[in-house]
């Protein structure tokens, strides 16, 4: 194999694993931060992320996006085995601690924005875009949106989901929500939708065709900021468009 051979015993290799994932996770939960402080300031986290990648000690490559939260089982999983081997050996570890609970608060966010555009949400319809915990793939394991449907329907929500991927039995046993993998059809009625999972089919999005579909106040929200660049299309086709970290880009 290429590159570097580190020699080392067993606990060092276990160590490096489980470190590897908790630190990309708590550069996710860093940026999350960012994100929110950028909305309160009127910042762009957008931007943000691209100066600090652009600084050759972090790097391109950096887990520096932000959204509402990861999912998948690894990065979570590392976490925990650190915080569990800490915890036996008393040893505080904050940094991993409070990535854990970063993350576990994300997807409320998802419901104060809805409740910020749509007031009481009892009864109101809202679709989730991208089920799968990851483009290119038809899992569901450990599935962010899966979390998000069942966090809307306790706030009294109707939930249909979407995705390019999953299976509908699947989606259907996991949720009891409806679900199709036309985007335009399971919108229909809904007065919100969530892009969740950022799959490249929804990059050409009919956005007409989904207003047609929808109720108002055609609000989209794009946890992925992965439609930014077509903010002011939302916006003249007359969509309430809201990013995440974006400062005052509510459109």
């Amino acid at each position: 194999m290429p590159g570097e051979k580190i020699v080392m015993s067993p606990a060092s290799a276990e160590m490096v694993k489980h470190a590897l994932n908790s630190f990309l996770a708590v550069s996710l939960s860093f940026i999350y931060n960012i994100a929110d402080i950028c909305e309160a300031v009127g910042a762009d986290v957008i931007a943000v992320s691209r100066a600090l990648k652009s600084d050759p000690r972090i790097g391109q490559a950096a887990y520096l996006d932000t959204s509402l939260g990861f999912s998948g089982g690894t990065l979570m999983r590392d976490m925990r085995v650190l915080e569990s081997i800490a915890r036996r050996k008393k040893i505080a570890v904050p940094v991993v601690s409070g990535a854990i609970q970063t993350n576990a608060k994300r997807l409320t966010r998802a419901v104060k924005l809805l409740q910020k555009h749509l007031g009481s949400l009892k009864g109101k319809k809202v679709t989730v875009f991208g089920l799968t915990y990851k483009p290119g793939t038809p899992t569901l394991r450990s599935s962010l949106a899966i979390a998000l449907m069942h966090l809307l329907k306790k706030q009294g929500m109707k939930v249909s989901g979407s995705d390019p991927a999953a299976s509908r039995g699947e989606v259907t046993k996991l949720t009891r929500s409806l679900f199709d993998k036309d985007p335009y059809r399971a919108s229909a009625a809904s007065s919100a939708v969530i892009m969740i999972t950022a799959w490249p089919e929804y990059a050409a999005l009919e956005l007409m065709r989904l207003k047609k579909a929808m109720r108002a106040p055609f609000l989209f929200i794009d946890a992925r900021n992965f439609l930014a660049s077509r903010a002011g299309e939302f916006a003249n086709l007359g969509f309430r468009y809201q990013g995440v970290g974006r400062g005052n880009i509510d459109i």
